[in-house]
């Protein structure tokens, strides 16, 4: 099995105190999959597919 990765570094600056929308946070929620050993650190993040 090959697995080729794209990887995209931020250089920019963010806002502090910006919060997401509990609607948004959800969907961003939905795409994670946290070992239960783990569950701060290990962390698998669905792709969204469309």
């Amino acid at each position: 099995m090959s697995f080729n990765y794209t990887l995209l570094m931020s250089n920019g600056f963010y806002k502090k105190g910006v919060a997401l929308s509990k609607t948004v946070m959800k969907a961003i929620e939905r795409r994670l999959q946290r070992n239960p050993e783990l569950p701060k650190w290990d962390i698998l993040i669905q792709p969204v597919i469309g």
